[in-house]
């Protein structure tokens, strides 16, 4: 729990993988309830996304830049930072 949540304060993304039955769900489940329930001591809610980005291309996960006009169209993953 602790190695997750230190992952987390680093990266925007992560991915958990193991076996079957591994407690992955149950892992961050549990960090995501303990962390909104501090959310009175400097901690904000929690909100958790899955998304399988092998079902979209690239440039609509992360934005893209278009040649033609010159302007940048934000990603999924923008939108859900922002």
């Amino acid at each position: 729990m602790v190695q997750l949540y230190d992952t987390i304060q680093v990266r925007h993304g992560l991915m958990l993988v193991g076996p079957t039955g591994g407690g992955k769900t149950c892992n961050y489940v549990i960090l995501q309830h303990a962390l909104s329930a501090l959310k009175n001591d400097g901690f904000y809610k929690v909100n958790t996304f899955k998304l399988n980005p092998k079902s979209i291309k690239m440039g609509q996960l992360y934005g893209e830049f278009n040649d033609m006009t010159h302007e940048w169209t934000d990603g999924i993953l923008a939108y859900i930072i922002r």
